[in-house]
């Protein structure tokens, strides 16, 4: 008889700065803990569609003020420690707080009240009614934690999920366990290990040796010939801040065509006949690597030239992110839906347009799917004229899977590897 499969390694480019998604900008957080170990009230589905999370449902007043979530009875945090209303207030009013790090803040600013009803309902109240605000309970942000476990949660994540935190060898990996007492269905898989493996050729090595059992974001080598750019023949241009399969999606990829000789004669005008240098900050994914290369050299022909610094992903955090000390970087913005971030003249674009802003603030309480259509074509008009970023590509999610593994996600609504319905055949 041959022993059944309960285990999976999974090969990711990026290892979290932390395992706290309620206080930091890193993709690379959820992938390794959204739905796996923390939840929220609601969550993404793999096609993207808003589910029921530890709200098992929820009733809205005719204002759209107020939400009054019912939770789901007999959930227990791994911890041991029971689920309740008290923690969805603790957490909602922690993300909301003046000296809140979360950083998707604006996200929770409309929340104007957050009260436990009984042990499993909570009313939330909002300053005016969010069309999007079952959206943005299911972002990695807004997951439910104890209060009790904050202390350590940067590195023993307490969560409600599927899967228990195990360990972490830092440089190496995160292993998780299966949670046995997990309200919902239980996983399959007994444990997962994800294995960071940030050099696209030693992920190859790594895949054809049968050492890992897929890789999220597979970073193809180099050497392959099949593959060209800065993302090997992968990626979508785009020209604004918006996803090309979305349905309210404008190609506007002509307001920024590739025109040395227009660049130049810009350069002269705005008194720069000769160029300049400014710094050219990467985080260590391949497309930002590669792609800063490509970028610099065209650069390079027009007479700017960059200072290039390969960072790892908590020095561009540190740098970029919070502390603006870049001339130029490349990232990509891996939250769902996220053009609103435009209207934050903290972020750390730094743009800061009223009309936009003023648009934003419409569109946030505005239902009707017709004019929310037009709104949103307006915002990415808006940002893509006023060239606030160089829009490069969508990025593509190419990903390697054992044949005999099904369950992954094929599409990604949010950057997870959600493993709760993963399995061997």
């Amino acid at each position: 008889m041959i022993a059944k499969t309960t285990d999976v390694i999974v090969g990711l480019q990026l290892e979290p700065p932390h395992l706290d998604p309620t206080s930091a900008a890193a993709g690379a957080i959820d992938q390794v803990l959204y739905s796996n170990v923390f939840e929220g009230l609601t969550r993404f589905g793999p096609d993207g569609s808003v589910n029921a999370g530890l709200a098992e449902s929820w009733d809205i007043s005719d204002d759209g003020l107020t939400y009054t979530f019912k939770l789901r009875s007999g959930v227990i945090f791994h911890d041991g420690s029971s689920f309740g209303s008290e923690d969805v207030v603790f957490s909602l009013n922690r993300a909301r707080a003046e000296d809140s790090t979360n950083a998707q803040k604006a996200l929770f600013a409309g929340i104007d009240n957050v009260e436990a009803v009984d042990a499993t309902t909570v009313k939330v109240t909002l300053k005016a009614p969010q069309g999007n605000f079952l959206f943005n309970m299911a972002w990695g942000d807004a997951v439910i934690v104890a209060e009790e476990s904050i202390a350590d949660i940067k590195s023993s994540p307490i969560g409600t999920g599927a899967f228990r935190f195990g360990e972490w060898k830092q440089g190496d990996s995160i292993s998780l366990e299966r949670n046995m007492d997990y309200w919902g269905n239980a996983a399959a898989l007994e444990s997962a290990t994800f294995k960071f493996i940030s050099e696209p050729t030693a992920a190859f090595a790594a895949m054809m040796a049968g050492d890992i059992d897929a890789f999220y974001g597979y970073p193809a080598p180099e050497n392959l010939a099949q593959f060209d750019g800065a993302m090997f023949g992968y990626g979508t241009p785009i020209g604004s801040h918006f996803a090309p399969h979305h349905p309210d999606y404008i190609d506007l990829t002509g307001n920024a065509p590739f025109d040395p000789g227009a660049a130049k004669a810009l350069l002269a005008e705005a008194g720069y006949p000769d160029g300049f240098t400014t710094t050219l900050k990467l985080p260590p994914p391949s497309y930002a690597r590669r792609g800063g290369e490509i970028i610099a050299a065209q650069l390079r022909d027009i007479g700017i030239e960059t200072e290039i610094s390969n960072l790892e992903w908590a020095q561009w955090l540190e740098q970029a992110f919070r502390g603006y000390d870049y001339g130029l970087t490349i990232v990509s913005h891996t939250e769902p839906m996220d053009i609103g971030i435009y209207a934050r003249p903290e972020y750390y674009f730094q743009y800061d347009n009223s009309d936009f802003q003023a648009l934003i603030k419409e569109l946030s309480i505005e239902s009707d799917p017709a004019m929310r259509s037009q709104m949103l074509q307006k915002a990415q008009k808006i940002i893509s004229e006023d060239y606030v970023n160089g829009y490069l590509f969508q990025l593509a999610l190419t990903s390697v899977v054992n044949a005999k593994l099904s369950g992954f996600w094929k599409d990604a609504p949010t950057q997870a590897v959600d493993l709760t319905a993963v399995s061997w055949s």
